[in-house]
């Protein structure tokens, strides 16, 4: 049996469409600084994946020492590699499939995976 986070469902979103939002933590919560839905076909996974990090990156206000560090692998230790811009990958309801990254800015991307089984209880009129 699959597992569902349920988490931060996007109720917008659309079968052939990327879901991006960014959020950013303040005074213990997690606020949305950015929802947008693009077409699948206007961008393709790679570069999908390259548009979240920039928001984490742009967003986090790094030095530049620190967004190098971002993308460095983990061969060695000197400088250090910080993972942040690490790809996370969730289930937050079924057909769906999340790619995120982030800590205290996070970016995530929504797509349908399977519209057979996505939102497949809501009765469209």
């Amino acid at each position: 049996m699959e597992q569902y986070s349920g988490i931060q469902l996007c109720d917008q979103l659309q079968s052939k469409q990327k879901c991006f939002r960014l959020q950013t933590y303040s005074e213990g919560r997690f606020v949305l600084v950015f929802h947008e839905h693009v077409p699948s076909y206007r961008l393709s996974l790679d570069s999908a994946i390259e548009v979240m990090r920039m928001l984490v990156v742009r967003n986090e206000a790094f030095g530049d020492f620190q967004a190098l560090q971002c993308y460095l692998n983990t061969r060695g230790r000197a400088p250090a590699a910080n993972g942040l811009l690490e790809i996370h990958l969730d289930r937050p309801e079924p057909g769906v499939l999340r790619r995120g990254c982030g800590a205290n800015v996070m970016a995530m991307m929504d797509e349908v995976i399977d519209p057979t089984t996505f939102r497949r209880s809501q009765v469209t009129v």
